[in-house]
């Protein structure tokens, strides 16, 4: 399943995407992620709880912050992948944008996904993503701003 969703955090650009290089605080903003472990470069043991089962998934985690951008995907297994993409907008606020594609591991999350069952993650971790930005650099929730239509 593809998801994508977008924020706007109350963090310059810079401050959020040196908090993003640090791949281990990642289980504070997305959902199901219990813990990473590093095991070579840009290599992570990622604890992905899916229902009951606590799956450990070797991921490649590419993070790019010159370009603000951190990529992870699989490397064996089912798909579960995706990106973050930072951009500043102002010197004071980020708008980050979240795109995922993961595959279900059971049967059980196949026909959650079949029947539409299976919640937002992508909001959800970029929620979650705002409050921790907010809680370690101060700030408050800022909308999105939508460009006008004529």
């Amino acid at each position: 399943m593809r998801e994508q969703a977008e924020i706007v955090v109350p963090v310059p650009m810079q401050v959020l995407g040196e908090q993003l290089q640090q791949v281990e605080s990642w289980p504070e903003f997305v959902v199901g992620l219990e813990s990473v472990t590093p095991v070579a470069h840009e290599r992570y043991l990622f604890g992905v709880r899916q229902g009951a089962r606590l799956h450990e998934i070797l991921m490649a985690v590419r993070p790019r912050p010159a370009q603000g951008r951190y990529g992870w995907t699989a490397i064996d297994g089912p798909r579960w992948d995706g990106a973050l993409k930072l951009e500043g907008l102002d010197g004071a606020r980020t708008s980050v944008t979240m795109t995922t594609r993961v595959d279900p591991r059971t049967f059980l999350e196949t026909m959650a996904e079949a029947f539409g069952g299976v919640p937002r993650r992508a909001e959800h971790d970029l929620h979650r993503l705002h409050e921790v930005a907010v809680r370690r650099f101060g700030g408050h929730l800022v909308p999105r701003q939508r460009p006008a239509t004529a």
